[in-house]
């Protein structure tokens, strides 16, 4: 993780910004994905930035319990 201005993003070990520090709160999932807070917005982005689920929500929580229907 990157800092700047208390903001946060992501950086490989070769130090190549995958996400720019712009966000709140970041929180790493499976799968190469990451939660991320832009003021009050939440949304999902793969770790090259790029949008899985919308930063439109006002919370989202991974739930690490497996689902089965």
């Amino acid at each position: 993780m990157i800092y700047q201005q208390e903001l946060t993003g992501i950086a490989d070990f070769k130090g190549r910004v995958l996400i720019e520090p712009r966000f709140d709160h970041l929180q790493l999932l499976p799968n190469n994905l990451v939660i991320v807070r832009d003021r009050e917005k939440w949304g999902v982005l793969t770790m090259d930035g790029m949008p899985v689920v919308s930063l439109i929500y006002s919370f989202i929580k991974y739930n690490r319990l497996p689902i089965s229907f």
